[in-house]
């Protein structure tokens, strides 16, 4: 395990877990809507940042619709499968800015802020329904 992945599992068993499943994915929804919102409204100024932005709430929607909780639509997924993707779909946030090119413009910091969120929001979940504070394994075991 390096040194990243530990910090990261620190960080999870910390957190409390105060967000239910419902609730993250009613947060994931308005994130995602959001996101698409901020996307429509970059279009004219800066192309990458909307086409990064639509990339980004396509994902999250995807992600939230084709998981077993309340609000999910396919439920194909299980929900620590979806809070591992989710830890996925947090990096890509941060990341896009630079991907597409867009990182020392203004836009790019709707990008961090969305990928700290994203984050903490992974971070407070629970995942295995105990409450427990200590689900990084939990969630690192999940598949399906």
């Amino acid at each position: 395990m390096n040194w990243l992945e530990k910090m990261s599992n620190a960080a999870i068993d910390r957190m409390p877990k105060s967000i239910s499943p419902q609730n993250h994915a009613m947060i994931d929804y308005m994130v995602a809507g959001a996101t698409a919102a901020f996307a429509i409204y970059c279009f004219k100024r800066n192309k990458a940042a909307a086409m990064a932005g639509m990339m980004a709430a396509m994902a999250e929607v995807t992600n939230v619709a084709m998981t077993d909780v309340p609000g999910g639509i396919c439920k194909v997924i299980s929900f620590p499968l979806h809070g591992r993707i989710d830890m996925g779909t947090s990096a890509m946030l941060a990341a896009l800015p630079r991907f597409m090119g867009f990182a020392g413009e203004p836009e790019s910091k709707f990008f961090y802020g969305s990928a700290a969120l994203a984050s903490l929001v992974v971070s407070m979940t629970d995942f295995t329904g105990t409450g427990a504070r200590a689900q990084s394994q939990a969630l690192m075991e999940a598949r399906e």
